[in-house]
């Protein structure tokens, strides 16, 4: 109660730990889409700039949910305006000054959302050793390490992000909890991800197989010393000559 108190005489706190919630879903809806962008577009040496058909794309979209926003402001409507904004970022800026200026967003919003858990526990008027004992905040404290990570380090830290989505939806932590339950049920898992991923590989095995073919550089092989082969043949590889190609060594062989 004393905290509480402390906190309503702290306007912008006060109203930072109301919205707490609120800051969560925004943080990991941008590594979402931080996580998108990655997929769809790493490495991203070959990908500066988009296809121009994009743009008008965007701006198409913008402003059709920019109307559903104004008409019928839902969630899905908000969501669709900052995807139509993103790219057109995209479009814009290019890819990975987008993603530079996502990466910032998400560590200022899950900097607001740590903010926000120590103003609604209180975590600050209590002893050093309970803030430390406190598993949510050291969670939330490693999701903020990560997002830097990403921006600084390697944009495939990002991916750690999406295991988030088992603090969002407490169904899906329900299910882990019942199949982690005891061993049977965790060796009985790893049988069925095991299938999974053979079935999984089968299929791109099928249907991808040929965008996986390297191309071998010709001037690689120009560059590998030859050895004279016998009067007539034409000259092998050094490493690569077969032994029916050299007659010589074989009656060599035979005279010893």
């Amino acid at each position: 109660m004393k905290w509480q108190k402390k906190l309503r005489g702290q306007p912008v706190l006060y109203w930072v730990s109301r919205h707490m919630s609120t800051w969560s879903t925004v943080a990991f809806n941008l590594a979402v889409l931080i996580n998108v962008i990655v997929a769809s577009f790493y490495p991203f040496e070959g990908a500066k700039e988009l296809d121009p058909r994009l743009s008008g794309l965007s701006w198409a979209l913008m402003l059709v949910s920019l109307a559903a926003v104004v008409l019928a402001p839902r969630p899905s409507s908000m969501r669709a305006l900052s995807c139509a904004c993103i790219l057109r970022l995209m479009s814009w800026l290019g890819l990975q000054p987008t993603l530079w200026l996502l990466g910032t967003v998400n560590v200022a919003i899950s900097t607001v959302h740590l903010v926000s858990i120590v103003g609604n526990h209180g975590t600050f008027a209590r002893s050093l050793g309970h803030m430390l004992s406190d598993m949510e905040l050291l969670y939330h404290i490693c999701l903020l390490a990560v997002c830097a990570l990403g921006l600084v380090g390697h944009p495939l830290f990002y991916s750690v992000l999406l295991l988030d989505v088992l603090y969002q939806e407490e169904t899906l932590l329900n299910v882990i909890k019942s199949v982690t339950r005891n061993g049977r049920s965790i060796i009985l898992t790893a049988v069925l991800a095991l299938i999974l991923v053979y079935l999984f590989s089968i299929v791109a095995f099928l249907f991808f197989r040929d965008d996986f073919l390297i191309e071998v550089d010709s001037r690689a092989i120009q560059n590998v010393p030859q050895v004279a082969g016998p009067e007539g043949d034409p000259p092998c590889l050094e490493g690569f000559c077969d032994a029916s190609e050299r007659p010589n060594s074989s009656e060599k062989d035979d005279s010893g």
